[in-house]
């Protein structure tokens, strides 16, 4: 079943349109809400495949992971210290709708949305003895919105993951150069 699945979500990006790019990207994450008080800013990297069906519509898939700097907490009474290391690994796909379009300068301010599945994995010290949880996959979604400019792509980007019952928010600032086209 999942292989179908599979199979469904590539056959668009792969049989139709005029052109697919795959770019490597770079960033800065830092986290918001409940995870600002267990991580600080870090860096993100990945991988992403675009199709574009038409002149202001895009299929992407994306790869990548955000490694969140580690954060140590100290309470005095008791005497605690609590160290967290936090990574993600997205794994999405979506759309990009490009607002304005110079096709033929390679131009373009878009506004984009992805969801998919998240692998949340971190570590957690408490007074040096290892209390890791185990890892996890979850539901995450994002919004954002960029500029294409010949083989670059800046873009701002916000991410949600639902974790337990809860929802875990990171923003990035992301450049990316497009590698390969066709």
């Amino acid at each position: 079943m999942k292989k179908i699945w599979i199979v469904l979500l590539l056959v668009p990006f792969v049989s139709f349109g005029q052109k697919n790019s795959l770019a490597i990207s770079a960033g800065v994450v830092v986290p918001y809400g409940i995870l600002k008080s267990s991580a600080s800013t870090g860096w993100e990297n990945g991988f992403y495949f675009q199709h574009d069906f038409n002149r202001y519509f895009s299929g992407i898939a994306e790869v990548g992971t955000a490694l969140f700097g580690e954060k140590t907490t100290t309470l005095t009474s008791p005497p605690i210290s609590i160290s967290t290391d936090i990574h993600t690994i997205p794994l999405q796909v979506g759309a990009k709708f490009h607002l304005t379009n110079n096709y033929d300068a390679y131009r373009s301010l878009y506004v984009l949305g992805e969801l998919g599945a998240v692998v949340l994995t971190g570590k957690v010290k408490v007074n040096g003895s290892d209390q890791s949880p185990p890892n996890e996959t979850d539901f995450g979604y994002l919004y954002g919105v960029g500029y294409e400019i010949r083989r670059f792509d800046l873009s701002y980007r916000q991410q949600f993951l639902v974790a337990s019952g809860s929802t875990i928010t990171y923003f990035s600032f992301r450049v990316s150069v497009v590698c390969f086209q066709k």
